[in-house]
């Protein structure tokens, strides 16, 4: 009698504790008074997480390792549903973040002869509403079939057409006269505001014979200039003017 008595009582007791102790908000095994109780709904209500027992999904397995593929789907799932809200960052609205790195491969091209090319382009690169400075490098391999010259540079915020009226100083020239191929880098720090922007590799060369091939144009958002030319800063000589006079002095005029 006295043990039965005793399973009485246990029972009637557990019956008088209070719910809430043992309540669960989403997962049966994330209990409100669980530590990260919150952290967890909160995955939950963005669909980051579905439950770690399909097909029910009613547990969280709060306490498992977190494996390669798994952590897949969380990315996925929190980019996918663009959860992460960057409106909080220095007041700039979170879509001005988006790109601040972007790069663009280098395709194979040969241009024409003396004519303005744009060897690669990124157009649209969005810089945050306090502006900043584009950090922008490029590097790519060229070879040439004939003796000429061939002047590279990096335009920001141009036409679409490499139209810049000053080369700027920042501008790569190379003479093919002594070797076949080389490898060119250029790069420049350009102040600019907010908004969209448009950045190309531009080059233009003596004859046709210098063809382009692999190599990437990289840009990146930086808050403030950093120390090094601008962009903006020509020489106040034409492209075309540059080769002749690349040539002029090959010619020894």
């Amino acid at each position: 009698m006295r043990r039965s008595a005793l399973v009485a009582l246990l029972v009637v007791g557990a019956l008088l504790v209070p719910l809430g102790v043992f309540a669960s908000h989403q997962f049966v095994d994330v209990p409100d008074s669980h530590t990260f109780h919150n952290a967890i709904d909160w995955m939950k209500d963005n669909n980051i997480t579905v439950g770690c027992n399909p097909p029910t999904n009613n547990r969280y397995c709060p306490d498992d390792p977190v494996d390669r593929g798994q952590m897949a789907a969380f990315m996925k799932r929190l980019a996918e549903n663009q959860v992460v809200d960057a409106a909080t960052l220095e007041g700039n609205d979170s879509s001005h973040y988006q790109g601040s790195v972007a790069g663009s491969l280098i395709a194979a091209v040969t241009p024409a002869a003396s004519v303005r090319t744009a060897i690669s382009t990124i157009n649209g690169f969005m810089v945050p509403q306090n502006g900043g400075a584009l950090a922008v490098t490029a590097d790519v391999s060229m070879g040439a079939g004939a003796p000429g010259g061939v002047l590279v540079w990096l335009e920001v915020d141009g036409t679409g057409g490499c139209a810049v009226a000053g080369l700027p100083r920042t501008a790569a020239l190379h003479d093919f006269v002594t070797e076949q191929f080389a490898f060119v880098g250029v790069s420049t720090t350009d102040a600019v505001s907010a908004g969209a922007h448009r950045i190309d590799l531009c080059a233009i060369t003596e004859n046709g014979t210098v063809a382009f091939g692999q190599g990437a144009l990289t840009v990146e958002w930086v808050e403030t200039t950093q120390v090094g030319t601008i962009a903006s800063e020509s020489s106040g000589v034409t492209p075309e003017e540059k080769l002749e006079e690349l040539s002029a002095a090959r010619l020894g005029e």
